[in-house]
């Protein structure tokens, strides 16, 4: 079917696709029993890693995963049909994706400040348009990469240095370097100043107050945009704070596609981003360093090229 708003928050989804055999026994053959690895495997849409963060007790994992936050409620658009798993080559694209969002987005709300004009933007046809633009350039850049080979993720560092990714985005420019934060669980550390809250208000404060902001983060393997109101600050200009993935996660109800969340506070989008990435808990016998790399993020802060 094609992409549309839902008709009500009760409505019924389709059940996600079985799980890989190969992938549920390999996740078997690490101790995890059968139902839990393909349950996990299917709250991810097939990625390994994350159902692997997911069965350590990372959070969202399973079928009866909570709402998109918990700290503010969010008006979800949502395109079921389309996500970067449904689209031929797609599977790695997710980056291509975000900075395909970006661009599309930015150059749509232009230097309106409200969030009505952003609503406006973020429907089903533009998520089904930014899919499908992603997947284009990423099959162009490993078509164009050396070797080519299989699929692989892309860092947005990657896609910008290379020509392909500079003529398709040449619209964003960077507001900064790449910024690096680290995910972690204890009290308090989300306002630590490697925490996704110090990172996020730290864009916000270097942004023009009369510009949106677009910020990509990473957490290898996957990317999603986050789109930050003008004003400078938490409070912003009245606004929206929203989240575009193009990762299935059924689980926390967003639909069997892509979708967008939408807040009207950072704290919702917070809420939803902790979700999606939380920090996950090695184990004593795993050295600080390395917890410390495996929970590491990095983020893209994107602006209207100048």
């Amino acid at each position: 079917h094609s992409c549309s708003y839902p008709a009500n928050a009760s409505k019924p989804v389709a059940q996600p696709t079985m799980a890989d055999d190969g992938a549920v026994a390999t996740l078997v053959s690490m101790g995890f029993d059968a139902p839990s690895a393909q349950s996990a495997l299917k709250s991810c849409g097939g990625n390994m890693e994350r159902a692997v963060e997911v069965l350590l007790g990372g959070g969202g994992g399973g079928d009866g995963g909570g709402a998109p936050s918990s700290s503010s409620s969010a008006s979800v658009i949502r395109c079921d049909s389309v996500s970067q798993y449904s689209v031929p080559d797609g599977r790695s694209a997710c980056t291509c994706i975000a900075l395909s969002a970006a661009d599309a987005f930015l150059s749509a709300v232009g230097g309106s400040e409200g969030g009505d004009s952003a609503r406006s933007v973020l429907t089903p046809s533009f998520l089904s348009e930014v899919v499908n633009a992603g997947v284009r350039i990423y099959g162009t850049l490993r078509l164009r990469s050396a070797g080519g080979g299989s699929a692989e993720h892309m860092s947005a560092e990657e896609v910008l240095s290379s020509e392909t990714g500079r003529t398709a985005y040449s619209s964003l420019g960077l507001l900064g370097g790449v910024r690096q934060g680290v995910l972690s669980s204890a009290a308090g550390s989300d306002d630590s100043p490697l925490g996704l809250r110090a990172q996020l208000v730290g864009v916000l404060g270097e942004a023009s107050p009369s510009e949106w902001t677009a910020a990509l983060i990473t957490k290898t393997p996957e990317t999603v945009v986050c789109i930050l109101p003008p004003g400078g600050g938490e409070g912003g200009s009245g606004g929206i704070y929203a989240l575009i993935d193009s990762h299935p996660r059924p689980h926390l109800g967003t639909g069997e596609g892509s979708y967008v969340a939408i807040y009207d506070n950072l704290d919702g989008l917070l809420g939803m981003l902790r979700n999606l990435f939380p920090a996950t808990d090695l184990g004593p016998d795993v050295g600080d360093m390395m917890a410390m790399m495996y929970n590491s993020f990095d983020l893209y802060a994107m602006r209207r090229a100048k």
